[in-house]
């Protein structure tokens, strides 16, 4: 079943798909299901001038988003980063309906740069969380995972998942390969 709370009809989301008053919307769009992914909801990200990613993803709490843990490759990769510009877009929650060890999802999904999202939009989606808003964010203790741009522009797999009352668990791996994803992971893929 795919998530939906729309506030007011779809065309108008997009045309004004930066617009504050949409920094909630879920809308449910005519998805086709694939081999690998089961539509769950489609999420509206906002436009942002300026994302520092070291101003927010930090142990502790900002926001209402508590971190509780990352791992030594996200601080390596990511801490520093600055993404400036990060367009308006949507990403399509989907859960994996079976392993996936080859990246094959990704690949049925169009690949690594036809997917890539921002740090900017997961955090996005952290704070909608904190304020009680729908997100399409997994919370049963699945990966939510995510294709971003690393400081070097290498685009990298990065995975949240909640640790419940601890926070958020952040990873990612320099090699994605490794990274086997779970039946019932959450996948991030670009809507547009």
């Amino acid at each position: 079943m795919i998530t939906t709370l729309v506030s007011e009809p779809l065309a108008p989301v997009q045309q004004e798909i930066g617009h504050p008053r949409h920094r909630h919307v879920v809308s449910a769009f005519s998805l086709e299901p694939s081999t690998f992914l089961q539509p769950v909801a489609i999420i509206v990200v906002p436009a942002v001038a300026s994302f520092s990613a070291s101003d927010k993803y930090a142990y502790g709490t900002k926001n209402g988003v508590k971190i509780g843990f990352m791992s030594d490759e996200f601080i390596e990769g990511f801490q520093g980063k600055v993404e400036e510009n990060v367009p308006a877009h949507a990403l399509r929650a989907s859960r994996l309906r079976k392993m996936d060890q080859n990246q094959s999802a990704l690949k049925e999904a169009g690949g690594e740069e036809a997917n890539e999202t921002f740090l900017a939009s997961v955090w996005d989606l952290l704070e909608r969380h904190a304020a009680g808003l729908s997100t399409g964010l997994d919370l049963s203790g699945n990966d939510n995972i995510f294709q971003i741009r690393d400081v070097s522009g290498t685009i990298r797999e990065v995975r949240l998942y909640s640790l419940g009352r601890q926070g958020w668990s952040i990873a990612t791996s320099r090699r994605p390969h490794l990274f086997a994803r779970s039946s019932g992971s959450c996948f991030f893929t670009r809507y547009f």
